[in-house]
């Protein structure tokens, strides 16, 4: 008897099923960081790590720099824009809090080095995102 352990391969879903698939779910991040600003009744997820795909074999994993807001009442994820071109570097591993409603308080993390293609290392920085006006 021989078993199948591999998942059946993916129903082609229309346009639609995909957009609300994209709207209520957020991409699997390992190392983030995520707060509740329960004034705008929300989870708020920094940051993170994955790999691109299982092949090609050693490839480098991704750190991200990118904001998700979860509604708590219409379960839907948005991504969230700053509102100016300065951002933080892309880490993992970092802790953060929301500080008064009114911001977001990243600190530390593990970052990628500018200077060494993979080589990763620790930081001390602190980076605030004010959620109301959305300017870092």
């Amino acid at each position: 008897m021989l078993l199948n352990f591999l998942p059946p391969p993916p129903k082609k879903k229309k346009k639609k099923e995909m957009e609300e698939l994209f709207l209520t779910s957020c991409f699997l991040q390992a190392c983030a960081v995520m707060v509740l600003h329960s004034s705008a009744n929300c989870l708020l997820l920094f940051g993170g790590w994955t790999h691109p795909s299982l092949y090609p074999l050693h490839q480098s994993w991704r750190l991200f720099n990118e904001l998700h807001q979860y509604d708590l009442g219409s379960n839907r994820w948005t991504h969230v824009l700053p509102a100016s071109s300065l951002k933080p570097p892309a880490m993992a591993g970092h802790s953060a809090t929301v500080h008064f409603e009114t911001n977001m308080v990243v600190f530390g993390g593990l970052q990628k080095q500018r200077s060494n293609i993979g080589q990763f290392s620790s930081s001390n920085d602190v980076w605030c995102f004010n959620l109301v006006s959305k300017f870092i």
